[in-house]
C-alpha cells in the first residue's frame, strides 16, 4: 500500500524535547551555491509511511490563524491506482500528515518538518485522466477549534493560567503524541475563575494570550503558548539573492491605549501604573512607532478584558494589546527561495550593496506569515510577512469574544469565607466539580450610610440550593453575579385569580405577608404573630407564651376604652409611685380584697360608704380613733358592744 520509510524523521521530530534549529540557520549559509536556487525534496509520511509521487504542495502558516495545506498525488501515490471509490485514500482522513522539507541531493542537508491533520481527501479526474488523490488539512490546531464547548476552570481555589492551557491541550491536542506544546508563561498569573463558554478551545485560548499579554501560535512542529520562543541562530536572508520583491512597510496604528478595571472586593478602581509603551528596537519600526503616537491624539479607554484583580493584572492586558497592535507599524515582505522559514522564526534581513558585491545587515525580523509552493520538480517559492524581531510580541491570534447572556444557576454555597454576602453559583452546564467563585448578589438597595458602615439597604443571601438569575458585567463569560432568585415547580406557589397574596418567607418559616383582603400578617414558625387588618382598623398581637415591652416610659392611650383580660393574675409593680385616675367612677370588683400598706394609707373623699355582710377594724399596736367634725353616730338593729 504505502512505500516504505524511515521513521528517524517521525521520532526526530516526535521526540519530548523540541527542535533545534540553529543548525538549520548554519546549514543554509553552508550550502549556498552562488547564483543556483537549491531543488526541494519534500516527502510525506502517515503513520511512517511515505506518500510518493506528489505533483504540487502549497503551506499556508500564519502566527494569527490555523496553517493549511493542499497537495496533490497522482493515483498510484498509495501503491495501488485510486479511483473515485478511494478504497484506500479514504483512510487517511483524520490522519496526521508529517512532511519533511530538505534540499534535494546534499549531505548534511538543512530540514524543516510541518505536522498536519488531513482533514479532507478527494478525487479529481477529468477528460479521461487517471486523476489525482488531493489531499487537504490544517494545523493540528484545528482539533481544538471545531466545535463551541462550556467549562470553568478555578471557582474553589485559584488555578493557574499554566494548569488551565495544560488541560485545555490534554482535552484535544495532546490526544495524539506527535502534536508537540511548549508551555512557558512570562508571569506568574492565577485567577480565581476562568471560562470557556460557548466558544472553542482554540478560541479561549487565544483570548487568554491576548488578555494576559501571553504569545499563542503554532509554528509548524510545536504549539507555542507563553513568551515568544528565541528561535535559535537568525537564519540570514539576502534581498538580490535569497529574496526578492521586498516591500518594507511602515504604517501608523492607534497605540495609544488605555485600560482600566475594577476589584470589588477592595472597591479599588484599577489601571497600569508603569509605562506600557512597546520597546521597539529596529530603526525604521522605531520612527514608525513614534510617529503612531503623534498621530492618534483620540483617546482609547476600554475595559480590560479580563477580570482584572490588580493593576499589574490591567497592566498585562494593556501591554499585551500595545504589542500585538504596535508591532504591526513596521511590516515587511518578500518572496524567498528559502524553504525553511516558519511561524516564529527569527531572519536577518540583509541588503546587497549596488555597487558592490557585498551586503550588509538591514533589521531583525520574526516571520508572522509564510505561503510555501513546492512543484513536482522541487522548484520552491516562498512569500513571507515579517515584523520587528526584538519587541517579544506578535500580532495576536484572531479569536472572537464571547458574549454571555443571563442564565439560570443554583447556589451552592453561601458560607462567604470573607463574610462578604456572596455566593457560589453552579450552571446548568457545569459538572460537580465546576462552579463560579464567590460572586456577589445584586440588591434593590445596597450601601453604607455615615450611621451604618455595612448592609445599609435590602440584605437577602439566597439560600443553599436556591434557584437563581446571574448576569456578567460587561457580558464577560469570568465576571457573574447574581440578579436575583427564581422559584420553579417544586417550590412556587401563589398568585391564583385574584393575586392575593404577597410575602417575605425566611428558611425557617419567619414571615411577612401582606393580603389584597386589606391585612398585613407578620408570624413565625412557634405561632407569634402580629395583625395588622386595614379593614377593621385594628393590630392583633398574639404570642403562644409570653409578650414582653421593654422601654424608658410606655403610654397605653385609647380615645375609648383600654381592657385588660387575664386567664389567671395580673400584677402591677412599681419601683416607686402607682397613680390611678379616673373622671367618672372608680370601680374595683373581686371575690377577695387583700390591701397591705407597709406605712400609711391615706384616703379623701366627698362621701364614703363602706358596705359588708361581715365586717370588722382593728388597731393591733395601738389606738384606734374615729373622729368627725360633727357627730359620730355608731348604728346597730339589734345591740351595740362597746367593748
Amino acid at each position: 500500500m504505502f512505500s516504505t520509510y524511515t521513521e528517524s524523521a517521525e521520532d526526530s521530530l516526535f521526540s519530548t524535547k523540541p527542535l533545534n534549529n540553529n543548525s538549520n540557520a548554519t546549514a543554509i549559509a553552508k550550502h549556498y551555491i552562488p547564483g543556483i536556487h537549491q531543488l526541494v525534496e519534500v516527502k510525506f509520511i502517515v503513520e511512517g509511511k511515505e506518500l510518493i509521487n506528489y505533483k504540487n504542495f502549497e503551506l499556508t502558516q500564519s502566527t494569527q490563524t490555523h496553517h493549511s495545506f493542499t497537495v496533490s498525488f497522482s493515483s498510484d501515490c498509495l501503491g495501488n491506482k485510486e479511483t473515485y471509490q478511494m478504497e484506500e485514500g479514504q483512510e487517511l482522513l483524520g490522519k496526521n500528515l508529517l512532511v519533511s522539507i530538505r534540499y534535494k541531493h546534499l549531505v548534511d542537508k538543512p530540514e524543516r518538518f510541518f505536522s498536519g491533520v488531513i482533514m479532507q481527501v478527494s478525487f479529481d479526474q477529468d477528460h479521461g485522466n487517471e486523476g489525482y488523490l488531493i489531499l487537504k488539512g490544517n494545523s493540528p490546531t484545528i482539533l481544538l477549534d471545531q466545535a463551541p464547548h462550556m467549562q470553568s476552570f478555578g471557582g474553589t481555589t485559584p488555578v493557574s493560567l499554566d494548569d488551565i492551557v495544560n488541560e485545555i491541550l490534554n482535552q484535544g491536542y495532546h490526544q495524539n503524541r506527535f502534536f508537540q506544546s511548549e508551555i512557558k508563561l512570562s508571569k506568574g498569573i492565577r485567577t480565581a475563575y476562568s471560562c470557556q463558554y460557548n466558544e472553542t478551545a482554540y478560541n479561549y485560548l487565544a483570548r487568554l494570550a491576548a488578555m494576559y499579554g501571553e504569545q499563542f501560535f503554532y509554528d509548524g512542529e510545536i504549539l507555542h503558548f507563553g513568551e515568544l520562543p528565541h528561535g535559535g541562530k537568525p537564519i540570514s536572508l539576502i534581498y538580490g539573492r535569497d529574496v526578492s520583491q521586498v516591500e518594507i512597510r511602515m504604517q501608523a496604528r492607534h497605540v495609544n491605549r488605555d485600560f482600566y478595571g475594577y476589584n470589588s472586593f477592595n472597591d479599588e478602581h484599577l489601571h497600569a501604573e508603569t509605562e506600557t509603551d512597546l520597546d521597539v528596537k529596529g530603526t525604521l519600526a522605531k520612527s514608525s512607532y513614534a510617529r503612531s503616537k503623534e498621530i492618534f491624539k483620540a483617546p482609547s479607554l476600554q475595559q480590560a478584558p479580563l477580570k482584572a484583580s490588580t493593576d499589574q493584572d490591567v497592566l498585562y492586558a494593556q501591554r499585551g494589546a500595545i504589542g500585538s497592535e504596535g508591532i504591526q507599524v513596521f511590516v515587511t515582505t518578500g518572496v524567498t527561495t528559502i524553504p525553511f522559514l516558519y511561524p516564529g522564526c527569527v531572519v536577518e534581513l540583509n541588503m546587497l550593496h549596488p555597487n558592490k558585491k557585498v551586503s550588509r545587515h538591514f533589521t531583525t525580523l520574526v516571520i508572522t506569515d509564510i505561503e510555501h509552493t513546492v512543484d513536482a520538480l522541487g522548484q520552491y517559492t516562498g512569500k513571507f510577512k515579517a515584523v520587528d524581531a526584538q519587541t517579544g510580541y506578535i500580532p495576536q491570534a484572531f479569536f472572537t469574544m464571547p458574549i454571555t447572556e443571563q442564565q439560570i444557576g443554583i447556589v451552592v454555597s453561601n458560607d462567604d469565607p470573607e463574610g462578604k454576602g456572596r455566593v457560589q453559583v453552579q450552571f446548568n452546564w457545569q459538572d460537580a466539580s465546576q462552579q463560579t467563585d464567590f460572586i456577589r448578589v445584586m440588591s434593590g438597595d445596597a450601601g453604607s450610610s455615615t450611621a451604618v458602615k455595612r448592609n445599609r439597604g435590602m440584605v437577602f443571601i439566597p439560600e443553599k440550593g436556591d434557584q437563581v438569575m446571574v448576569g456578567f458585567v460587561n457580558n464577560h463569560p469570568d465576571r457573574p453575579f447574581v440578579l436575583g432568585s427564581l422559584f420553579h415547580g417544586g417550590t412556587a406557589a401563589g398568585g391564583g385569580p385574584n393575586n392575593q397574596i404577597k410575602s417575605i418567607q425566611t428558611r425557617s418559616g419567619h414571615t411577612l405577608k401582606f393580603t389584597e383582603e386589606e391585612s398585613i400578617e407578620i408570624f413565625d414558625a412557634s405561632g407569634n404573630c402580629i395583625v395588622l387588618d386595614t379593614t377593621g382598623k385594628s393590630i392583633t398581637v398574639f404570642a403562644p407564651e409570653n409578650i414582653l415591652l421593654t422601654a424608658k416610659n410606655i403610654q397605653f392611650q385609647a380615645s375609648d376604652n383600654i381592657s385588660a383580660t387575664a386567664g389567671e393574675n395580673i400584677v402591677l409593680q412599681a419601683e416607686h409611685d402607682i397613680e390611678q385616675t379616673a373622671g367618672s367612677g372608680f370601680s374595683l370588683t373581686a371575690k377577695d380584697s387583700y390591701t397591705q400598706i407597709s406605712a400609711r394609707t391615706s384616703l379623701e373623699t366627698k362621701e364614703y360608704f363602706v358596705t359588708s355582710k361581715v365586717g370588722r377594724i382593728e388597731a393591733t399596736a395601738d389606738n384606734l380613733q374615729l373622729s368627725s367634725s360633727f357627730e359620730v353616730e355608731v348604728l346597730s338593729t339589734k345591740k351595740v358592744k362597746m367593748f
